[in-house]
């Protein structure tokens, strides 16, 4: 797996080389016809957080990233309890990241043809859930491989594909702010939940040690 993600580096760098080009020759999106300066940052975090569009969608987009954090932190445990072996169980967490890396070219390269973010992306949406729904399923029983292979297939490519264009819409909604504000928050906000929803799941599975840190930052907090 480590080779495969260093053969991607190597060639997207080596493809790098030959852009030569500071822009493209038609702006990528609506946000980039009208250029507007963008306001200070701080300005630019509040008018984020003052758009409703931008709230709903940096919420449901981060709620994936923190399902997909979750789900990839309890997957291998999750499949050798009920009997799988590790060879399995791991790639399976390999198959989630190469599903979502093909999900997120094809509907790139769909939105780019016919400019249907909403669209493409709420289809996305729905089919993540149904295969995010199917897999919480399928782990609670045993010897059932290809239900789990196209449940993480499915929740892996559709949910992986929501991501790029959730960013673009961010940036569209939020427009001009800079991008790497948008784009910064809906990414802190998707580790955020991440966090809460590990932390949850190990909680739920009588993890102890997760309980005494808990317990151990409630102490260092209320001492300050």
């Amino acid at each position: 797996m480590n080779s495969v993600v260093g053969g991607v580096a190597v060639f997207a760098g080596i493809m790098a080389l030959f852009v030569t080009r500071n822009e493209p020759p038609t702006p990528v999106s609506a946000s980039k016809e009208d250029i507007l300066p963008p306001p200070p940052f701080l300005q630019g975090v509040k008018r984020c957080l003052k758009s409703r569009r931008f709230v709903i969608l940096a919420c449901s987009l981060g709620g994936g990233v923190g399902l997909f954090n979750a789900l990839y932190n309890n997957l291998q445990p999750a499949l050798c309890l009920k009997g799988y072996s590790e060879t399995f169980s791991g790639g399976m967490g390999s198959l989630l990241i190469v599903s979502g890396l093909v999900g997120a070219a094809v509907s790139g390269i769909i939105v780019d043809k016919t400019g249907k973010f909403e669209q493409v992306m709420k289809i996305s949406f729905a089919i993540a859930g149904l295969a995010g729904c199917s897999l919480s399923i399928a782990i609670n029983y045993e010897n059932q491989p290809w239900w789990v292979v196209a449940s993480i297939c499915g929740f892996g490519c559709f949910g992986f594909a929501i991501y790029p264009i959730g960013l673009e819409l961010g940036v569209e909604c939020t427009y001009p702010v800079a991008e790497a504000t948008s784009t910064g928050l809906i990414i802190m906000i998707g580790q955020i939940l991440g966090v809460i929803f590990v932390v949850t799941t190990n909680l739920a599975n009588g993890d102890l040690n997760t309980l005494r840190l808990i317990i151990c930052l409630g102490r260092l907090l209320g001492t300050r």
